[in-house]
């Protein structure tokens, strides 16, 4: 929707679009307190002539609105994340909720942070809430078209694309799943790591470059097919990912085990829930 913050469009649904509105109004109330501030020391209204009170008052109003609605949209995601977890945190039954007061001041608004229950395993690739979700619902229709063909939870494809792009920070040349360079495909160089003898490096690789997302999952597809069988049908995200391990899809040896841990974490719950997606993770 124009003129929302990320985090209002991240999170569905009329809860969704009330936590954004309740964030974006804490920030308009940092900065419309930040700037009165500064107007202390500015000339005052005396100085200025009768009635300049209200119209300060107004200016304040605007440019605080205006700085909010273009610098802030990670604080905004950041308290919608704080307002998520404390009403999935709320009993279920609503016949009379307890409602913990908003916080109002800047001291409240600046000292928050998101929760580690939010976070969840996840949490360590760096992503928030709102950006695992923009990530999660652009490329949701191809995993899930690739999952039915390899007869597989879309979970486990999310979980293992949130753990090669750090839930889409990083995405060079669309390619979601990590994918070296092969079949004298298009390809570009990156850094990365990788384990030798178990030590980790830090090395240049070729990577497989795409012009799309949908491609980038359509190559992906049709190597698990060809190259690791044994990962078609499994009937479990952690029987998945140790087949893809197994036979040689990375070189981390706990590249298996951080797969499950995403797709078990109480993050890839928050980022479900947040979609509308009702999958059971296997």
């Amino acid at each position: 929707m124009p003129g929302l913050a990320p985090a209002a469009s991240a999170n569905q649904g009329p809860q969704g679009m009330q936590l954004a509105m309740s964030a974006e109004r804490l920030v308009a109330i940092l900065w419309n307190t930040a700037i009165s501030g500064m107007l202390k020391g500015a000339i005052s209204d005396d100085s200025l002539g009768t009635g300049s009170g209200p119209l300060n008052d107004l200016a304040t109003e605007s440019v605080s609105g205006a700085l909010f609605g273009k610098t802030d949209s990670s604080l905004v995601s950041q308290i919608v994340s704080e307002l998520d977890a404390h009403r999935a945190a709320m009993p279920s039954d609503r016949a009379s909720p307890p409602r913990a007061p908003l916080p109002s001041t800047m001291a409240n608004v600046l000292g928050m942070s998101v929760p580690s229950d939010v976070q969840g395993t996840s949490g360590a690739l760096g992503a928030t809430i709102a950006g695992a979700v923009s990530f999660a619902k652009s490329i949701w229709p191809y995993i899930a078209k690739s999952a039915r063909s390899l007869q597989v939870s879309p979970i486990a494809l999310l979980a293992q694309s949130a753990l090669e792009t750090g839930w889409g920070s990083s995405t060079p040349d669309n390619n979601i799943f990590g994918i070296k360079e092969h079949d004298n495909l298009p390809a570009t160089k990156d850094a990365t790591t990788e384990e030798q003898s178990g030590s980790v490096i830090s090395t240049i690789a070729n990577f497989s470059a795409y012009p799309s997302v949908a491609q980038s999952t359509t190559d992906y597809t049709n190597l698990v097919m060809t190259h690791f069988r044994s990962a078609i049908g499994s009937s479990s995200i952690s029987r998945f990912a140790a087949a893809l391990q197994n036979n040689g899809y990375a070189t981390d040896s706990s590249y298996a085990n951080k797969i499950v841990e995403i797709a078990h974490s109480p993050f890839m719950e928050d980022v479900l829930r947040a979609l509308g997606i009702e999958e059971t993770v296997p």
